[in-house]
């Protein structure tokens, strides 16, 4: 399903906007959105991030698995 988001409820940041999220270089964050691993929109010559795409690429992700004894391990993708 496709989802919608308002502006006010996740409103668009410029670069400088985004890196106060991520610890990375405005080089790093720029080299991500031309390489698809951060979403981002193009308006004139500017680059915008949705911020919960922002707060979704500093989420950790997490997958769990099961060993044959039942031990349940967390690993951190």
């Amino acid at each position: 399903m496709l989802q919608t988001h308002s502006l006010q409820e996740d409103p668009l940041l410029n670069a400088t906007q985004a890196l106060e999220y991520l610890p990375v270089t405005r080089t790093t964050l720029h080299r991500w959105a031309k390489a698809g691993e951060i979403p981002s929109v193009m308006i004139g010559k500017q680059r915008f991030f949705r911020r919960s795409d922002i707060i979704e690429a500093i989420t950790p992700k997490t997958t769990k698995t099961h060993t044959s004894q039942g031990v349940q391990t967390v690993i951190e993708v």
